[in-house]
């Protein structure tokens, strides 16, 4: 446990060591390619030949999980891409004159 004297005890340092690894709980169908799955929140996976961590290299794969009947997954932002959510972006508006 490094820099001890920062952290009172072991739980404290889990703590901030969870909080800086940015781990978010998110709808599977916000998954895209190159976020990395740290949980898929399924304690059981038919066919026990899916990993449940790694990421994700392509839509096929988030169609499989939700085949599968997956609902929500846990990312992990500082190993892949954090999920955006699109419904916030807005185009700009083009004038003519």
């Amino acid at each position: 446990m490094p820099n001890s004297c920062l952290y009172s005890n072991k739980f404290n340092y889990l703590v901030a060591v969870y909080l800086k690894s940015m781990i978010k709980r998110i709808a599977i169908d916000k998954l895209r390619p190159k976020m990395y799955v740290s949980d898929l929140n399924c304690d059981w996976i038919p066919h026990h030949n899916m990993p449940k961590e790694g990421r994700i290299p392509n839509l096929a794969l988030v169609e499989e999980l939700k085949r599968r009947g997956i609902k929500e997954v846990y990312i992990d932002t500082e190993r892949g891409i954090d999920a955006v959510s699109y419904t916030h972006l807005t185009l700009p508006t083009i004038y003519s004159v």
